[in-house]
């Protein structure tokens, strides 16, 4: 009965947004490099249709830059700063399918930290669900390794994010 009570409240103190989309212009700015395929329109096209779709009950948010405490949670703290304090000018080549360029560093922190605050949202009952139109994508990295177009795996670090704090 207490669980039951306990939800009613949660549903009652819900934001009258059933959908947060966080982004951060950061995110298009980051580059694999021309031609590749996982590009800023992408994501551009992704938001200009959300945004034309004339969605009733949408909150749009600016996602804040991950913290390196979120980020050692997925990743070494080594890579992490290998891959922040590194400078970059012009574009490089992290591996065959993973480039960064001056922008990505925090395009890919504030990717990461839209899926914690993704996280947090969802979890406190400030909305319904949660959508994070950022890049690079999240979801192949490794702990030590940029892969498949991913520089952190925001997935796992939202995922680790959620079970130590929810």
């Amino acid at each position: 009965m207490a669980a039951r009570q306990a939800f009613e409240v949660t549903a009652i103190h819900q934001s009258l947004y059933s959908l947060r989309i966080y982004s951060h212009p950061a995110c298009l700015l980051h580059s694999n490099g021309e031609g590749h395929p996982e590009s800023a329109s992408r994501v551009a096209t992704v938001l200009d249709g959300l945004r034309a779709a004339g969605l009733r009950g949408v909150e749009w948010c600016q996602a804040h830059a991950a913290t390196r405490a979120q980020l050692r949670l997925a990743h070494s703290s080594a890579y992490i700063a290998r891959l922040l304090d590194t400078p970059i000018h012009g574009q490089i080549a992290l591996d065959e399918d993973t480039g960064m360029n001056e922008h990505s560093a925090e395009a890919a922190l504030r990717a990461a930290g839209a899926a914690c605050e993704a996280v947090d949202a969802v979890m406190l009952g400030e909305c319904e669900r949660a959508f994070c139109a950022v890049r690079p994508p999240g979801h192949h990295a490794t702990p030590d390794q940029a892969m498949g177009f991913c520089l952190f795996n925001s997935v796992a670090v939202a995922a680790r994010y959620a079970i130590e704090r929810h």
